[in-house]
């Protein structure tokens, strides 16, 4: 019961208890005045209860939209007022209500209504038939026949309309205290139910004239020669209400799938821009509510439902690339998002609606200052509607994540709204939504999207049929719920193609290039392993520059021949490659680890006609790459393609620039700045870090030493050392070999492999070849120190070697110290 009466409010509540009371008063005068009647008149209400409850009761149609019903009920107990009085007419009316409500199993609080609302209208509507009655017996308003009638119709007709009156003032002030009421309520019941009413009182009045004036026996032959008449009635109202019931059902099936449809177009448009799809949902209940605080009619508030939903349908010709921008917007984009206003009112000016749409759609980006578009009005010029949907969507669109921005919090949302009230915003509106905006924040709390559970039906054959080609295997999913999470996943990724694109662009290094390529390709691309590889055509192999994944440390820096598996025939024949067997591009993980990889696509990366690399992903989950993949990989490959010749141009001119311009080695400056950086590594790691001096001489009278000569004992150096070291020219007879992680025993290693090489090496002219080494941290720390200390020893002549002449082709050792 205490739940029962939530529903009913305090005012309500106070109104059923006064209700009540009134009603238990009139059953205690009624039951007092029962008891004081003759036996006769008990019978006749016993007689009129027996044919209630058994026949009936059990045939009332309810009204719809009110509290009140029609059954032939109703005629028995106008019949027991004209016959017996309101007294006992209103211990009829209990006994009908207590029957109907066990039938019908009402709750508490719709039994105490329904007596107390039966209670007062018969016993009131019955004192209205006796008064009227009383009176035309006392005066005559005319002579003869004509004052019979009005005698035997006026009280009838006082009795139909009084009983009439007064239910729907009782159900009214019920629901006008519950906030409920609407003119609809009465509306309803026109004309039938008081048309109804008053055949119902003449036949009462017919029998109970005849029961008083031509004895039992004529009553109850007029009551079967009448009876069918209230039941014709009954039945005419029955069929008129079911073919309404039918015809509202109709409407309210093809509103439900008219709705479903903007909705589903909603969402759709929703999904393009990235959006929560409950965004719209939400605008659409902000938009209800304060169109029916505010007092709009209900065609307005269906065309505010409709416009929330579809104010952004002309978003449908914006690049989505502009809907979901990380950044601002260039002029030129904001240019073309303003056209979705225009473009959304010229495609829905061609449905014709019943409610205005179309001005909510073109005006819900204008600004009451007049500062808006697309049109620039000004203040009350702009549709309350389009007023309306600006501000519930402008605060929902504060509080919810976009791609350029957090959402704000409720405060700093309704902070906005309120500083731009009068600038932005209607003020008016502003304060109706700040005074609302705690309710609405919890409906919108308890809100959750319906996701739909209906399936299609389909018939044998639609279930096996099959195409020629075969069908791919892929999840069953809902039509509806697919579509929208293709719409969202294509336009994720169309975002994520734009961030890889700007990204690689803002970026130099080839190292960076492709650890950022392999990242953005993870949010596009499903794969198991990644690997992006370089073509090298110097040597005719690529090289696998970068690996992500499963066994990515056995594909990083790996070389194979240009023509080598998948890869090599890609870039060979600047050609993409996918589904097919994986192994031919895995045979070095070993047969056992190659045959878990399942699906495979490798694009070529290519400018200029050049093939620079390609990229190929692997995977261990998908048996084969899908077309939505492939053309992905094709829209990724451009932009990857454009990143990567960037970088290996970046890096060349870096190269060039650390690179000596006559041997091709390293020069001071590329020395300089990798000993510092292997000077850090080798402190921070307590490892040793040494120089190996080589200085070129020519010895007296002998020719000058050719740049020839400088380059073959430039090459022969670094063919003696490892390919982490260094070799560079640091003037224009003097190269140094820079060897991290080395001590006195490596270096010693190193200086006779280069000895025993400059032995072997036939110089034209006499010279002299002087090592020289100095280790860090025992003969100093920095650059200057070491190369000094190298240097000092290169002086000592601990290993030095001159070279003449001995021939041709020959150099004979002169001297080895």
């Amino acid at each position: 019961m205490k739940n029962d009466l939530k529903e009913y409010g305090a005012k309500g509540v106070s109104l059923l208890i006064c209700l009540a009371v009134i009603a238990s008063v009139s059953l205690a005068i009624s039951v007092c005045e029962f008891a004081k009647g003759t036996v006769g008149s008990m019978l006749i209400w016993t007689m009129l209860a027996l044919v209630m409850g058994l026949i009936f009761s059990r045939h009332a149609i309810r009204f719809p939209g009110t509290y009140t019903s029609i059954s032939v009920s109703d005629a028995l107990i106008f019949l027991c007022i004209t016959t017996l009085g309101p007294y006992h007419a209103v211990l009829l009316s209990v006994f009908d209500v207590l029957m109907t409500g066990r039938r019908l199993k009402f709750r508490t609080s719709l039994h105490v209504f329904n007596i107390s609302n039966m209670t007062i209208s018969f016993l009131l509507a019955g004192k209205v038939y006796y008064a009227l009655s009383d009176y035309l017996a006392k005066h005559e308003l005319t002579t003869g026949l004509g004052q019979t009638l009005l005698a035997f119709a006026l009280p009838l007709l006082a009795l139909a309309l009084a009983y009439y009156i007064l239910n729907i003032i009782v159900v009214a002030m019920l629901l006008l205290a519950r906030g409920k009421y609407k003119w609809e309520t009465v509306r309803d019941t026109l004309p039938w139910e008081p048309v109804t009413y008053f055949a119902y009182a003449t036949i009462a009045g017919v029998v109970s004239y005849v029961f008083l004036h031509r004895g039992v026996i004529t009553t109850l032959v007029i009551m079967v020669l009448v009876m069918p008449i209230p039941i014709i009635i009954y039945y005419t109202f029955r069929t008129y209400h079911d073919k309404l019931g039918e015809q509202e059902s109709h409407y309210k099936e093809l509103t439900n799938i008219y709705d479903s449809i903007l909705e589903m177009l909603a969402m759709a448009i929703d999904a393009k821009d990235d959006v929560t799809h409950d965004h719209i949902q939400r605008v659409k209940l902000f938009a209800r509510r304060m169109g029916e605080t505010v007092g709009l009619s209900a065609l307005e508030i269906e065309a505010l439902k409709a416009g929330a939903l579809l104010h952004d349908i002309g978003k449908i010709g914006v690049p989505a690339y502009i809907l979901n921008k990380p950044g601002k917007l260039t002029e030129h984009e904001f240019e073309q998002m303003k056209m979705h206003t225009i473009i959304g009112a010229d495609m829905l000016s061609n449905v014709d609606f019943r409610y205005p749409v179309v001005p909510i759609v073109r005006h819900h980006h204008e600004r009451w200052d007049g500062r808006g578009y697309p049109d620039g009005l000004t203040g009350e010029a702009i549709p309350i509607t389009a007023r309306i949907l600006t501000l519930v969507d402008n605060y929902d669109a504060l509080r919810s994540d976009r791609p350029y921005k957090t959402g704000m919090t409720r405060e700093e949302a309704l902070a906005y709204i309120k500083q731009n009230a009068g600038t932005f915003f209607d003020p008016k509106l502003v304060e109706t939504f700040l005074a609302l905006a705690d309710e609405l924040e919890v409906e919108a709390a308890s809100f959750r999207a319906t996701p739909s559970n209906k399936r299609s039906k389909s018939t044998a054959a639609m279930a096996n049929a099959k195409p020629a080609a075969g069908l791919e295997t892929a999840p069953q999913l809902d039509r509806a719920t697919a579509a929208l999470n293709s719409i969202a996943e294509t336009n994720q990724r169309v975002t994520a193609l734009y961030e890889m694109s700007r990204t690689l662009s803002s970026i130099l290094s080839v190292e960076d290039t492709v650890a950022i390529l392999a990242n953005r390709l993870s949010k596009l691309i499903p794969f198991t392993t990644c690997a992006i590889s370089l073509f090298d055509a110097t040597r005719s192999e690529f090289e696998i520059v970068h690996a992500v994944g499963l066994n990515a440390d056995r594909f990083l820096k790996r070389r194979m021949p240009a023509e080598a598996g998948i890869t090599g025939w890609v870039m060979t024949n600047q050609r993409p490659m996918f589904n097919t067997n994986p192994v031919l591009d895995l045979a070095f993980l070993g047969s056992e680890t190659a045959g878990e990889y399942k699906g495979v696509i490798v694009y070529p990366l290519i400018k200029n006609g050049e093939a620079l690399g390609a990229i190929a992903l692997y995977s261990t989950e998908l048996a084969a790459y899908g077309s939505e993949h492939i053309q992905l990989m094709e829209s990724a490959s451009q932009p990857a393609s454009d990143a990567v010749h960037n970088a290996l141009a970046f890096e060349q001119a870096q190269q060039a620039a650390f690179a000596d311009p006559v041997t091709g080695l390293s020069n001071v400056r590329a020395l300089s700045a990798q000993f510092e950086r292997e000077r850090s590594r080798s402190q921070r790691l307590g490892l040793p870090l040494s120089l190996v001096t080589i200085t070129v001489t020519k010895l007296d009278g002998a020719a000058p030493i050719s740049e020839n000569a400088l380059i073959h004992l430039g090459k022969l150096i670094a063919q003696q050392v490892r390919e982490t070291d260094l070799v560079a020219r640091q003037s224009d007879n003097t190269f140094v070999v820079l060897l991290p992680e080395s001590g006195q025993d490596d270096v010693s290693d190193v200086r006779r492999r280069i000895r025993e090489g400059v032995e072997e090496l036939a110089f034209t002219g006499g010279v002299s070849v002087s090592l020289g080494s100095a280790t860090s941290p025992g003969d100093g720390s920095s650059f200057s120190e070491l190369f000094r200390a190298a240097s000092l020893d290169c002086v000592a002549g601990r290993d030095s070697l001159d070279l003449v002449p001995a021939g041709l082709d020959q150099v004979m050792i002169v001297q080895t110290r």
